[in-house]
């Protein structure tokens, strides 16, 4: 609204058109409510963005983390695959010197091992020779291991059937013994009542005898001290 606008007409009596000001006032408070809109549209573009930015802050963070861990972790691989290497060449180094002493024993051995070839060749009839023996020997052992386990269990059978024997002795004499013991119980369960029988008996031959004593004389009587 330009400055002639917010000039006011004057009434016929004195200050200013009501209608003015109050389109001056619907104006104002439109124009307030458009800006105040406008601005909260824009504060919330600003927070949006805002919260867009901090997320991605965030999610660059993470992925910042995760490259550092990631980072930390191909070093350690690294400095262990290096000390694997490093150890690897060493053990390389340390099998070429024995490679190489080796070669030199092979070159030294050489003409003992030409000379064990010749001594094989004339060994070979000594060792089929010792070969055959050997199997002898084997057979002959063989048998009389045959032999003694067939004695051994022949006398396994004679010791299982002595041992059946005496196991068939002993379970008729436990039976015997169970029959007597069984009998004894029988002639002893008649003997208490004999023996209350004979109590009674002899209490009754004893209340007779006191029955027939009669009775007791006095008893002095006691001297008097002087």
């Amino acid at each position: 609204m330009s400055e002639t606008e917010l000039q006011f007409r004057t009434a016929a009596f004195g200050g200013f058109q009501k209608q003015d000001v109050l389109a001056y006032l619907e104006t104002s408070a439109r124009d307030h409510a458009e800006k105040l809109s406008a601005l909260q549209r824009e504060l919330e573009e600003a927070r949006q963005a805002r919260a867009g930015a901090e997320a991605q802050a965030a999610e660059r963070e993470e992925k910042l983390s995760a490259l550092e861990e990631e980072n930390r972790r191909l070093a350690a691989d690294l400095a262990a695959r290096s000390e694997t290497l490093a150890r690897e060449s060493a053990q390389r180094a340390e099998l070429a010197g024995q490679v190489e002493a080796l070669n030199g024993e092979i070159r030294k051995l050489t003409p003992a091992a030409a000379a064990y070839a010749g001594l094989k060749d004339r060994t070979a009839g000594i060792e089929l020779e010792a070969h055959s023996r050997a199997q002898a020997i084997e057979a002959e052992a063989k048998a009389k291991v045959k032999q003694t386990k067939a004695e051994l269990e022949s006398w396994l059978d004679q010791l299982q059937k002595a041992y059946d024997g005496l196991r068939a002795d002993l379970n008729a004499s436990v039976e015997q013994v169970s029959g007597e013991l069984e009998q004894a119980a029988r002639t002893l369960k008649g003997r208490p009542a004999e023996l209350a029988a004979r109590d009674a008996e002899l209490k009754a031959l004893r209340e007779s005898l006191g029955k027939l004593t009669g009775p007791k004389a006095p008893q002095p009587l006691p001297l008097e001290r002087r």
